[in-house]
């Protein structure tokens, strides 16, 4: 993908753990990325290659091109995929899970869509909050 389409790689590694072989991954890997960095490399990005659910909710959020790889066998226990396929499927984006075609990442996303999903999404869980908010202060009253 890197050299179809003439970008380099930023590699963010060891987010949740060490793993050896990472070190010889992309073309530039910052360390010590915080938040505000993570966030800035994610919005900057022309395309977005994750194994993490904050990095596809946030590839998500801001519109991006990605595809989303499993970290894990669904099996696992060490398996976050439920996660990960719970908002590819409310967003309608299952197809962006790696199917073994790299260049899935180049088709277009019709984010119009995605958005409305995303805003009713918004919309409930503001409303839970908000009764569960309410039911709480009922009780400690």
């Amino acid at each position: 993908l890197s050299k179809s389409v003439g970008l380099k790689i930023v590699a963010i590694r060891h987010i949740d753990e060490f793993i050896k072989a990472d070190e010889y991954f992309g073309d530039f890997a910052p360390y010590n990325v915080g938040p505000k960095e993570f966030l800035k490399y994610l919005q900057n990005a022309e395309y977005v290659c994750t194994d993490s659910f904050h990095c596809t909710a946030f590839s998500l959020q801001f519109e991006k091109k990605f595809i989303t790889f499993y970290r894990y066998n669904n099996d696992s226990l060490q398996s976050r995929n439920t996660r990960i396929d719970s908002i590819l499927s409310i967003t309608g984006m299952t197809h962006r899970v790696f199917n073994g075609n790299i260049f899935e990442i180049t088709n277009s996303i019709d984010y119009d869509a995605v958005n409305e999903k995303l805003e009713l999404l918004r919309d409930s869980s503001n409303k839970f909050l908000k009764n569960s908010l309410k039911v709480c202060c009922q009780i400690i009253r």
